[in-house]
């Protein structure tokens, strides 16, 4: 059975963050360039962590267990899940992520 039918990446998607969101997370991890656009609806505060930051950071926070790049990685996998998600059905699996 195909689960994934539909891998529209390139289309533009509408997302809703909360406090303690990071944007631009699996770039700091793949290298690669941020890809994508944001615009706020309401006053945010919002601080910019440079790559070099990033990094020494996740070299601090290496624990082998709990990672800062292991839970970055995390992230960036569950907003890929939830990208494939709605073309499935599988929406009991969507609500537990």
């Amino acid at each position: 059975m195909e689960v994934f039918k539909d891998f529209s990446f390139d289309l533009p998607k509408e997302d809703f963050f909360s406090t303690g969101t990071l944007i631009g997370e699996c770039g700091v991890l793949t290298g690669r360039p941020r890809a994508a656009g944001v615009t706020c609806e309401t006053e945010i505060e919002a601080y910019f962590i440079s790559m070099k930051v990033m990094k020494d950071a996740m070299e601090l926070f290496n624990d082998p267990y709990d990672s800062l790049e292991g839970r970055l990685w995390r992230s960036c996998g569950i907003m890929r899940g939830l990208s494939y998600l709605p073309t499935t059905g599988l929406n009991k699996v969507r609500l537990y992520l």
